[in-house]
């Protein structure tokens, strides 16, 4: 709720500013105009370059060399996680290789993107724009291609693990890719940091929770004497990711998209440019599915939640 109080409207097209140092030797930058189309933007302190410094070895790469870098580096990451898993004596990493070294991939690097997204989102705010949604921020850029080389990985290795295969999520990562990428080539506004990073909160628990399912199906097979303890933890991790789930896209992604991004581009479709105006209605088509799939999941959560009352 702490980070729903924190979602900025709109930046000032007309805003002044007045740059000063700060102790980590970039410039620092307060907004002083605090509203344009009648929204009001609270006041805010940026530091600017932060990331751009954390990933200098991509700062000069386009959104196509991070992508392709980004998915042929995870693939052969899961080939050889994979191999050294098969080869393991222990049933709980040898059983379902696959899905194991997934999961070992997915927790450190969505936590990465994630935090990457939410940094972005809180300190990264477009000056001197009509509109965040036209916006076109060098590190925004990198996200969504960093998330589109994710997708080059995650789509055909969640079509070859039987346990990942699933129908909405190939579609909608799918999808994901082709609306990352584009948004990385064309407009990497302000909201990149939103869809493709802060929404990513929940992928970590998740993961860790289905991990935990799957090691757990296993110990019962092998009826393994840690049995209770990974259902103890499987459990804990359970509650966890539903409440993010549930805070992050239930709640957070819902009204984003209805009360902020789509109001928005509304808005920015009157002066943006053709290419502009283009990709802003692909984009609020595209927005609109997939907060319709964030509240079907989520009636999903809620339908197996209800089972234990």
């Amino acid at each position: 709720m702490l980070l729903l109080s924190l979602l900025p409207f709109s930046a000032s097209a007309s805003a002044s500013s007045i740059p000063k140092m700060s102790g980590f030797g970039s410039p620092t930058t307060t907004l002083l105009s605090p509203s344009v189309d009648g929204l009001s933007l609270p006041l805010r302190t940026l530091r600017g370059g932060a990331i751009n410094r954390s990933l200098p070895s991509f700062s000069t790469m386009s959104p196509i060399q991070i992508s392709l870098t980004t998915g042929l580096a995870l693939i052969l990451l899961q080939t050889l996680l994979q191999n050294l898993l098969l080869r393991s004596s222990f049933p709980v990493l040898n059983k379902k290789p696959g899905y194991l070294a997934h999961t070992l991939i997915v927790v450190p690097l969505m936590t990465f993107v994630s935090l990457f997204g939410l940094f972005g989102y809180l300190f990264d705010f477009p000056q001197n724009v009509a509109s965040p949604v036209l916006s076109n921020l060098p590190n925004a850029k990198i996200l969504a291609s960093i998330l589109s080389g994710i997708m080059i990985w995650d789509v055909p290795t969640s079509y070859a693990v039987p346990g990942l295969r699933s129908s909405d999520i190939l579609i909608h990562h799918s999808l994901l890719f082709f609306i990352s990428i584009l948004a990385a080539m064309k407009l990497s506004s302000y909201w990149c940091y939103f869809y493709f990073g802060v929404v990513e909160l929940v992928s970590p628990p998740l993961s860790v929770y289905d991990q935990l399912e799957r090691c757990t199906e296993i110990a019962e097979e092998c009826k393994d004497k840690n049995l209770e303890k990974l259902k103890k933890w499987r459990d804990s991790w359970k509650v966890i990711a539903a409440v993010t789930f549930t805070i992050t896209r239930a709640g957070m992604f819902t009204f984003v998209t209805w009360f902020k991004f789509l109001p928005q581009c509304m808005k920015a479709l009157s002066i943006a440019n053709p290419v502009q105006k283009a990709v802003i209605q692909f984009m609020s088509v595209m927005v609109v599915g997939f907060s319709a799939l964030q509240l079907w999941w989520f009636s999903l959560l809620v339908k197996e939640a209800a089972k234990g009352f």
